[in-house]
C-alpha cells in the first residue's frame, strides 16, 4: 500500500470517529441550585459528557448506584476537584450499555438531591447536538476531493 493511500485511510478513519463522536454539555450548578442541568441523558460510546461548573462549589463522583452518595468502587470511576481550574470537567464514554451515575460529594449536596444518571445506549441517540448530515457530507466531500488533487 502507498504512502498516500495509507495516509487517505488514516483521516478517514479519524473523520469518522469524530462524526460519531458527540460532546454533551451539563451544567453543574445551574440557577445557583444544587443540580446538575439536565440530570439525566442519553450517551453513546465514544461521546463525552462535558461538566460546566456554572456556581457554587461542587464537584462531580462516579456512583455505583442511582440512590448513593459514595464513590464507585471502580478503579477507573471519575472524580472531579472542586470547581476545577478550568471550571469544566469531561467525562468520555467507554461502555457499551447500561447507567453511569453520578453525585457531587461536597457538604450535603448528595443528601440534598444533587445526582444524576447517564443512560449508554447503543442506538446511536444521544441527548448531543449533533451537526447536520448535510454538513457532514459536504466536509467529507470536500476532504475527498481535496485529497484526490492533492494525489
Amino acid at each position: 500500500m502507498n504512502k498516500e493511500i495509507f495516509t487517505f485511510i488514516v483521516i478517514l478513519a479519524a473523520l469518522v470517529t469524530l462524526i460519531q463522536s458527540a460532546t454533551i454539555v451539563v451544567e453543574v450548578g445551574s440557577d445557583n441550585k444544587l443540580q446538575f442541568f439536565p440530570n439525566n441523558i442519553k450517551a453513546v460510546t465514544g461521546d463525552s459528557v462535558l461538566f460546566k461548573f456554572v456556581s457554587g462549589n461542587h464537584n462531580v463522583v462516579q456512583s455505583d448506584k442511582a440512590d448513593s452518595c459514595e464513590k464507585s468502587n471502580d478503579p477507573n470511576a471519575f472524580q472531579s476537584e472542586v470547581n476545577p481550574p478550568s471550571k469544566e470537567f469531561t467525562v468520555t464514554i467507554t461502555q457499551t450499555s447500561g447507567n453511569i451515575w453520578f453525585h457531587c460529594s461536597v457538604d450535603q449536596h448528595c443528601a440534598s438531591g444533587m445526582k444524576g444518571a447517564i443512560k449508554v445506549t447503543s442506538n446511536q441517540t444521544s441527548d448531543a447536538i449533533v451537526m447536520p448530515r448535510s454538513f457532514i457530507a459536504l466536509s467529507f466531500g470536500t476532504l475527498v476531493s481535496s485529497f484526490i488533487s492533492w494525489l
